[in-house]
């Protein structure tokens, strides 16, 4: 029998209370439920994107639990604001936790900072998601695939949707 993963962290516990309330969190993290710790399956990182004083929250899979084969990991952005979390922002797994390919642009929309957010799609492939936020939330606003078959140092780009349609 698996054991629910449970977290004993008082800081990041409200949090996990607002993750583990998603279906697609539920899904995604199922078969880990032998892991005793939220701080086992996941990586948190704390940054002020909205340069109020308050960080947020931005937490991903950890490699071995919440990430596909190619290494690409879950990864959610919450916020508090009157003693509440909220969610910012979800990729479905497109950002690649071991590597830390999550950036934080110095460009902002509407108060908080553009995200990239870069992923495996083969060895020889990479997704890149821009994000920004509409007042409300982060939402995709390009999505490029940039391959490196043949030529490692000068790929090929063009955008999710073009790839995809080939």
């Amino acid at each position: 029998k698996l054991n629910k993963p449970t977290c004993r962290d008082k800081n990041l516990l409200p949090v996990w209370n607002e993750l583990i309330k998603y279906k697609e969190f539920q899904e995604q993290s199922k078969e880990f439920y032998q892991e005793a710790d939220c701080k086992d399956i996941l990586e948190i990182q704390e940054v002020d994107l909205n340069n109020d004083g308050q960080k947020e929250i931005v937490l991903w899979g950890e490699p071995r639990n919440l990430c596909g084969a190619t290494g690409n990991c879950y990864l959610w952005i919450y916020e508090k604001k009157k003693g509440r979390y909220r969610q910012l922002l979800q990729s479905n797994g497109y950002n690649d936790g071991k590597e830390k390919w999550f950036e934080i642009n110095s460009k902002s929309s509407n108060g908080y900072r553009n995200i990239l957010l870069k992923g495996h799609a083969t060895g020889y492939e990479t997704i890149e998601h821009y994000y920004e936020f509409d007042g409300n939330q982060y939402n995709e606003v390009k999505c490029l695939f940039l391959s490196y078959y043949p030529d490692e140092n000068n790929p090929s780009i063009m955008t999710c949707k073009e790839a995809w349609n080939e």
